[in-house]
């Protein structure tokens, strides 16, 4: 069996029994990598329970046609100051599907570093794109 689908299927397990998460300064990103890609994104969000604005900056660049990486800061403002850092975070994407195809999955690998007490993250995550036309 090839390598790259029993990761999915360990990935597709551990996909079932996980916790989920949200953010409100997140996006959502399919598994497809364009060789090539390079950006910058500047996102910022309200934060209702500080009264105040989160912010986040991320880079990211393709490294061939299957695997993206992304670095990401985020500040918010708190009780206590008028901006703090938040975390730092890095991430490993990787398109296991060929390109050209309708279902398109792959994978992606993360950390982050918070602020304060608060603990780290470790993240894996399985992700799913299906085109459902040409258009």
């Amino acid at each position: 069996m090839d390598l790259k689908y029993y990761l999915f299927g360990a990935a597709a397990s551990f996909g079932l029994i996980a916790e989920t998460q949200a953010q409100n300064t997140g996006g959502i990103f399919g598994p497809v990598v364009n060789e090539g890609h390079k950006s910058v994104q500047y996102r910022v969000t309200y934060n209702p329970e500080t009264t105040g604005a989160a912010q986040r900056i991320h880079y990211q660049q393709a490294l061939n046609d299957d695997v993206m990486v992304r670095g990401l800061v985020q500040a918010r403002k708190t009780d206590e100051s008028d901006l703090d850092l938040d975390f730092v975070q890095a991430e490993v994407f990787w398109q296991i599907t060929e390109n050209g195809n309708p279902w398109q999955t792959g994978l992606r690998f993360d950390g982050r570093i918070r602020d304060d007490d608060r603990p780290g993250l470790i993240g894996f995550h399985w992700m799913n794109q299906y085109q459902l036309s040409d258009k």
